[in-house]
């Protein structure tokens, strides 16, 4: 069977067809204008973001407005090519938080799009049965490597320490739970740096995160800079790869001290301090923020990641495609080869609002299940 390809012909359609799905669950007033438009601009990348970046006068305006109309086949290569060549750790940064949004509002949206994109790498079978459980309890966004891969990271390490006997089978992740998992992580984010730094404030230190994307190893000027390029020191990894990673880290830090005014003073104040505290014991207070089942064993395991894996585990993690069932299962036998696993503890409590609480859940999963099928038979099959 060939591969699926964002060239062919079908992909537009597919494409045209998602989009208006999207358009029509969204309550759109004017779908069929809306992807119209969208179809048309598509066509003539260009053109289009030409007019945009000079865009001053309402003749320019009328330029775009002329492109409309237009019913040629877009070239979605050209639009993946070019959504690929932003940079992903960058922009979050330059969003107009100022004067409408606070910065703690800025981190918690960035640390949304960090879970989402973890949801979408991880296996779908063994996140139906496993790992949902694991992240929910476990998977924050902070350690010693990027967010996306911490989170990863987080939520193998948990199911293979702590494996529950049958966790459920579930079809999606509630948003409340969502909300829930980003909020802790916040915590523990800032957490970490107050613990390190106990003279800077929460509304300098949170900035500080914004503009290096909930990095750690960005945002600390201090962090072990040896660990960051460690894992590229495995035989089975080219010198190439191992000097863009340092490179790479080098580039994130210089953008964090010059993407926001004031942050260069911030991480100016944090290099001349002694740092109150190790790695390990901020790693503890970050899990006890966010509330994690086993702070002391969580910091243990994040501050000794690099004697747990090898390079292409971690290229593995810091790769942006989907990890597949072969993937997972040779992480997990890295992590489970260097610890014991502890089996979870059973604690009695009260069952009256457990169940009540999973009958809310089933019942939310079930409505929202529901209405995803409905707009696909209704949209698409």
């Amino acid at each position: 069977m060939m591969g699926f390809s964002v060239m062919s012909l079908a992909s537009v359609a597919t494409f045209e067809a998602a989009l208006r799905l999207a358009a029509q669950v969204a309550k759109h007033p004017q779908p069929e204008c809306l992807v119209s438009v969208w179809m048309s601009l598509s066509a003539q990348l260009q053109q289009v973001l030409g007019f945009l970046s000079a865009m001053q006068t309402q003749t320019q305006g009328m330029n775009i407005q002329m492109l409309l109309g237009g019913r040629s086949l877009p070239d979605l290569g050209k639009a993946w090519n070019l959504a690929a060549s932003q940079p992903p750790y960058n922009n979050i940064a330059d969003m107009p938080y100022k004067a409408t949004r606070s910065p703690r509002m800025v981190l918690l949206y960035t640390i949304r799009i960090f879970y989402l994109r973890a949801l979408a790498r991880l296996p779908r079978a063994e996140l139906r049965t496993r790992y949902h459980r694991s992240m929910l309890m476990a998977g924050y966004c902070y350690g010693p490597l990027d967010p996306v891969s911490n989170i990863i990271l987080n939520t193998i390490w948990y199911d293979v320490m702590f494996t529950a006997p049958q966790p459920p089978v579930l079809d999606m992740i509630g948003p409340n739970n969502l909300t829930r998992l980003e909020s802790r992580s916040f915590y523990g984010l800032a957490s970490f740096l107050q613990t390190r730094y106990h003279d800077m404030p929460e509304h300098q230190l949170v900035p500080c995160l914004v503009a290096s994307c909930a990095h750690l190893s960005v945002a600390d000027p201090n962090f072990d800079a040896e660990f960051a390029y460690l894992p590229f020191a495995d035989s089975n990894i080219s010198a190439a790869a191992s000097a863009g990673a340092k490179m790479e880290a080098i580039c994130q830090q210089q953008e964090c001290r010059t993407s926001t005014p004031g942050i260069y003073d911030v991480v100016s104040k944090m290099e001349k301090q002694r740092p109150c505290s190790s790695g390990k014991e901020a790693y503890e207070a970050a899990a006890t923020a966010a509330w994690h089942p086993n702070p002391e064993a969580h910091a243990e395991f994040l501050s000794s990641v690099d004697m747990m894996l090898n390079g292409p585990a971690f290229l593995l993690l810091q790769n942006s495609d989907q990890l597949t069932s072969e993937n997972v299962q040779f992480i997990a036998s890295l992590l489970s080869s260097n610890q014991k696993p502890t089996p979870e503890q059973i604690i009695k409590r009260n069952r009256v609002p457990a169940l009540e609480a999973k009958m809310r859940s089933e019942a939310q999963e079930r409505r929202i299940t529901k209405k995803v099928k409905a707009a696909l038979d209704k949209y698409l099959l």
